[in-house]
Parts: C-alpha cells; structure tokens; sequence
C-alpha cells in the first residue's frame, strides 16, 4: 500500500493477484470524504494475453498527474519480469 497527496487530496495506491482474471492489478481509491472513498481506477495485466486493461470504478475527477504516475507506476510494476 503506498499513498500519494496531489492538491491536497489522498490516493490509495495497492497492487494484488487475481487468480480467477488470471493477472495482476494496480489499483488507486481516493481517500477524500467527497464524493467518498472508494476506488476509481484500476489497471489490470492478463497473464494469458499480455497487455493492460484500464478500468474506471466511478466517475469522479482526478488530476492529470495522479493519472500519468498511476499508468507509469502500472508501467513499470505489473508485467511479470520474464515479459518485460
């Protein structure tokens, strides 16, 4: 788990298997009271045909930076080492 402060506000960054999709997943939940905490946007790597889905949660605004870290986090974390 590892959390990130852009503009005041607070990202939940976590990183998990998931077996029955077959692939890992990054995933960034917004820490603020409002709209509420929840998560937004998750980055998944399938493992049976490598490349990444991006899939959003809920509507909600999140800066452009918090995005651009999140997909180069992803980037670099989730592909398996023998397929980078």
């Amino acid at each position: 788990m590892d959390v990130w402060e852009h503009g005041g506000r607070k990202f939940e960054v976590v990183m998990a298997s998931d077996l029955d999709r077959d692939g890992m997943a990054l995933e960034l939940t917004d820490l603020a009271d409002a709209p509420g905490v929840g998560p937004v946007l998750e980055a998944f790597w399938h493992d049976s045909a490598p490349g990444f889905d991006f899939i959003v949660h809920r509507p909600t605004v999140v800066p452009l930076p918090v995005i651009e870290r999140f997909v180069n986090e992803a980037s670099r974390l989730l592909p398996p080492v023998q397929q980078r």
